[in-house]
């Protein structure tokens, strides 16, 4: 891909990296109650679900926007190429790890998606980032692996595991960080001339045709009625779909369109920080000293970003 030359000037300052930490804030509610109330659902199931209900969002809003198509048809490829790596291969690898590594391992794992991200975007479009930015993505990196190593139990997650397991959960969970940063990168330089809702719906057509196929071809049928059996339950579900799918990914598209592939990638991994007081809220969970004060160094690393350079 060619270098971005003149990222598009965002509505007012900061306005990118505002709307990745409002989306990571999101995501950690809607991770909250997929926990709580998601038992009884496969997690390939989940995401189609979230997937459709999202797009249902995206194409009514879609119809009332008009948003105008980009003038080259190469954008709306890489939108599809990069809704396919990220949420498709991302995903699965992801899930794919779980039961491999463990919640807190795996999720510890996606803090290589910035770095890994801001080396991609290095390459390939030409980015840099200030000493301040460098600080901050480093700080925030180290914060949030050990607020997820810390926040549930002192243990390690791995102990005792296989040698073969370890390593296979750990290609997955690798995997999923790249297949990240990989759809950041391809998705920060089609957004450059693509309206933010039309590229967002570019991401999920693809991904969600894909998802259905796998479910299809895996398990049959998917049973999307069974997410109406209970009405707290469905309500829940609904929600979390909604504000973390919906509006969660599309304050990922303003972030990738108006900030740095590092920072975006940097402050949408700060999710699991948000998940410590939602879950102590919500799911009753207790919160150790180590994972506040890996709290605290994750927003001084957010506060470096902010700074004026």
């Amino acid at each position: 891909m060619e270098a971005v030359s003149s990222p598009v000037a965002p509505p007012f300052p900061y306005a990118g990296q505002l709307a990745c930490l409002v989306a990571a804030m999101i995501w950690a509610g809607s991770v909250t109650l997929y926990k709580k109330f998601g038992h009884g659902h496969s997690a390939s199931a989940l995401s189609l679900f979230k997937n459709v209900l999202a797009l249902a969002c995206l194409g009514a809003a879609a119809a009332i926007i008009r948003p105008e198509w980009p003038a080259s048809s190469a954008a709306c490829w890489w939108l599809m190429a990069s809704g396919v790596v990220g949420l498709v291969i991302g995903d699965i690898a992801f899930f794919a790890a779980l039961p491999r590594l463990g919640a807190q391992m795996t999720t510890a794992c996606q803090c290589l998606a910035p770095p890994l991200t801001a080396g991609i975007a290095i390459l390939f479009l030409g980015e840099t980032l200030s000493g301040l930015e460098l600080g901050g993505l480093g700080i925030t990196v180290a914060a949030v692996a050990g607020a997820v190593f810390f926040g549930k139990n002192g243990g390690s997650p791995v102990s005792g595991m296989p040698a073969r397991t370890f390593l296979a959960g750990l290609f997955l969970a690798f995997l999923a960080a790249l297949a990240q940063a990989v759809g950041i990168v391809i998705a920060r330089q089609a957004f450059q001339e693509t309206h933010l809702l039309l590229g967002t719906i570019l991401r999920f057509l693809p991904a969600t045709a894909v998802l259905l196929a796998l479910q299809l071809c895996l398990y049959g049928r998917p049973a999307l009625r069974t997410f109406f059996t209970s009405r707290r339950q469905a309500a829940a579900l609904h929600l979390a779909a909604f504000a973390g799918t919906f509006l969660g990914v599309l304050l990922l598209a303003a972030g990738t369109k108006y900030a740095k592939a590092g920072v975006v990638a940097t402050l949408t991994s700060t999710h699991p920080l948000w998940i410590i007081p939602a879950a102590r809220l919500v799911l009753k969970e207790r919160t150790s000293w180590p994972s506040i004060a890996c709290t605290a160094a994750a927003v001084l690393g957010i506060g470096l970003m902010f700074l004026r350079r």
